[in-house]
């Protein structure tokens, strides 16, 4: 066999429509885009949850803030009216 006839064998077996070399290189890359595609979209779970998660502690904390002012404004007008007094 000539040359011409080894590269064309070799291009024909790489070429062979589903089961050649190109056409396994390229479902393995596909088999691993989806395999990464699902990791994306558990990972975007996770952080829309974490997210929630943080924004809830996040509004509770400025509830208690608010409460914490509304001490302290109660508590100084108490104190102030009793200083006042003496």
């Amino acid at each position: 066999q000539g040359l011409a006839d080894r590269i064309g064998g070799l291009l024909d077996d790489a070429l062979q429509a589903g089961r050649g070399s190109i056409a396994l290189a390229i479902e393995e890359m596909e088999d691993r885009n989806e395999a990464i595609n699902v990791q994306i979209t558990r990972m975007d779970d996770q952080i829309s949850l974490y997210r929630d998660r943080l924004t809830s502690r996040f509004l509770a904390m400025e509830q208690q803030v608010s409460v914490l002012e509304s001490m302290k404004s109660s508590l100084k007008a108490q104190f102030e009216a009793m200083t006042a007094k003496q």
